[in-house]
């Protein structure tokens, strides 16, 4: 095997350099004989790291916890320990970054050695895991080597990317419980005020009940979506930087609303308030997360679902062997672009088209929008859906796990006609020219209030931005 080359940079200090080496000599052998254990992070020797420890006595605390998880985890090496470690070292960076009297420089050394440090964690725990076992028997059963020695500097590489993916989740796991409790926060302030409530407030409260009765504790999974998009971790969500400026914006024009007395001016900062809530982040986190999941929980939508879903079922064994109905709920694009909200297709996974990409063949059964905006725009887009059906595109799924699945949506055939539904907040309504193009196009199209007026939607995600803008 060729030896590995390794650049030294000029010794600055002799007794720094000789302990470099000999850890580097400890390392190799180690990692040859199947035998490496290492517990220490850090080189005493190295002035980041006394920078900060003396900070501060939390941070001197934290970097004791963080030698002592290492020292844990290389005596266990199990979920537990390493669950432990990993929540150390999340901890000492997030102190790392305020520390005071540590300077840009010694921020990046450190930050350097504890990446090191977690190259040698990923790529040893294999040879470590064996070599306790042989030697003491570990209390976590052996991992059996996913390489040769060969393949070290592969799997190193590859076990510094998962570590630093499970601490990048880590944090963003913690941001969102950070959202998440400053929310609540706000709920539990509003019940339990003893005091009457304004009448913005008390709409506040209405509302978070009329949705956390559909969406309810046992659905925890779904409110994770919501904190996810506030700490910007979810696929499309806003930054926090986005959401802190258009709560700035919005407190900014509530603020001159108040102080003016000319009836002109607050109309105009009126209009101004009302326009905010149409904001990209806004009407995502209004449409796309609050509305979508109301929808796909709410008691009386879900029994309709159930009974189309039985006609398609016998829709789906008139058309033959390998056909059947399969719902599915948000994340659909029809050739390249937005598509419906929920939907029950006829698919044939066994029947791939003949045109290229193949695809597995589809047929829109029912098709529904969700919109939670002043003025419904459902008609104009079920018209354009209609004529982007008729091109045979591929219709693109993308599950929660973010798996593609591709079919082909077959057009409808004379006389045939898929369901079409809008479920919208309730007093929105339809403006008269979609009304017109409606009429004329002979298109049906049914109409469900959802039990959240518009203004409860707002409210509620006016409150969500807050809470993430102070939180985060």
């Amino acid at each position: 095997m060729n030896a590995p080359r390794i650049n030294l940079l000029p010794a600055k200090n002799p007794v720094a350099t000789k302990q470099a080496i000999e850890m580097l000599e400890s390392t190799v052998s180690g990692l040859k004989s199947g035998y490496f254990r290492s517990t220490r992070i850090g080189d005493p020797l190295l002035p980041a790291f006394m920078a900060f420890v003396r900070s501060s006595a939390e941070a001197a605390a934290a970097w004791h916890r963080l030698s002592g998880a290492a020292k844990c985890h290389w005596k266990r090496l199990d979920q537990v320990s390493h669950f432990t470690l990993t929540a150390q070292l999340v901890r000492v960076t997030e102190m790392l970054d305020a520390a005071a009297g540590v300077t840009a420089a010694d921020r990046l050394a450190l930050r350097r050695e504890l990446g090191q440090y977690l190259v040698s964690l990923g790529t040893v725990m294999d040879e470590e895991a064996q070599a306790l076992a042989r030697a003491q028997g570990s209390r976590a059963a052996p991992r059996l080597a996913r390489g040769s020695y060969d393949n070290l500097e592969k799997r190193a590489v590859q076990a510094f990317a998962d570590i630093q993916r499970e601490m990048g989740l880590a944090m963003a796991r913690k941001e969102a419980a950070r959202v998440q409790k400053a929310f609540m926060r706000h709920m539990r302030k509003l019940e339990t005020s003893g005091t009457a409530l304004s009448g913005t407030d008390h709409m506040l409260l209405t509302a978070y009940k009329k949705f956390s009765s559909q969406i309810d504790a046992s659905r925890q999974a779904e409110w994770t979506r919501v904190w996810d998009f506030l700490a910007g971790n979810a696929k499309g969500a806003p930054s926090p930087e986005a959401i802190k400026a258009e709560m700035r914006e919005f407190e900014r024009l509530a603020q001159a609303f108040e102080k003016t007395r000319d009836p002109e001016t607050q109309m105009n900062l009126f209009k101004a308030m009302e326009a905010a809530k149409k904001s990209p982040v806004h009407s995502s986190l209004k449409g796309k997360v609050l509305g979508e999941m109301f929808a796909q929980h709410w008691d009386d939508w879900i029994l309709h679902m159930d009974a189309y879903e039985d006609l398609a079922n016998e829709a789906a064994r008139a058309l033959g062997p390998g056909w059947k109905a399969r719902k599915v709920y948000g994340n659909m694009r029809l050739g390249g672009k937005e598509y419906l909200d929920q939907a029950i297709l006829l698919v044939n996974e066994s029947l791939p088209a003949t045109t290229s990409p193949s695809a597995p063949l589809s047929k829109l059964f029912l098709g529904v929008q969700i919109k939670v905006e002043s003025i419904n725009t459902s008609l104009e887009q079920t018209l354009a859906d209609m004529v982007r059906e008729t091109g045979s595109s591929i219709l693109e799924i993308e599950s929660k796990d973010g798996t593609r699945t591709l079919f082909r949506l077959l057009p409808s055939l004379p006389g045939e006609k898929a369901h079409r539904w809008v479920l919208n907040a309730a007093e929105s309504d339809f403006p008269d020219s979609a009304l017109k193009k409606a009429i004329e196009s002979r298109v049906t199209l049914r109409q469900q209030a959802m039990p959240m007026t518009l203004e409860e939607f707002n409210l509620l995600a006016h409150a969500l931005m807050r809470a993430a803008a102070d939180a985060l």
